[in-house]
């Protein structure tokens, strides 16, 4: 059952027009509750920044206007996966490995 009292997260695609059917198809196929696509990144809450080669003049202008505005970009490759993130799990770098769980067990 959903919230009423929760809105919808309008989503923008930001990437080259001639692939945005093809990644709109595509996260279509995530199972998202809560998020709308939008085609105007005007009305966006959110900018899906998806890097699929070299950035046209399009993609760095939709760009400049989601940080004009203050709405959060998220960046991923063409497989919807963030490189920042991967590449501190795979660093093992992502967690502090220091902190000890000691102190938190119920003794």
């Amino acid at each position: 059952m959903r919230n009423e009292y929760i809105t919808d997260t309008r989503l923008f695609i930001c990437c080259p027009k001639h692939k945005r059917q093809y990644y709109k198809a595509k996260i279509r196929n995530f199972y998202l509750d809560g998020i709308l696509l939008s085609d105007d990144i005007y009305e966006a809450d959110v900018v899906l920044h998806i890097q699929d080669g070299r950035a046209d003049q399009n993609v760095c202008q939709e760009i400049n206007i989601a940080r004009e505005r203050n709405i959060p970009i998220h960046t991923v490759d063409q497989n919807m996966m963030n490189r920042h993130l991967m590449s501190l799990i795979l660093d093992n770098t992502l967690y502090d490995h220091s902190y000890s769980f000691d102190n938190d067990r119920e003794r």
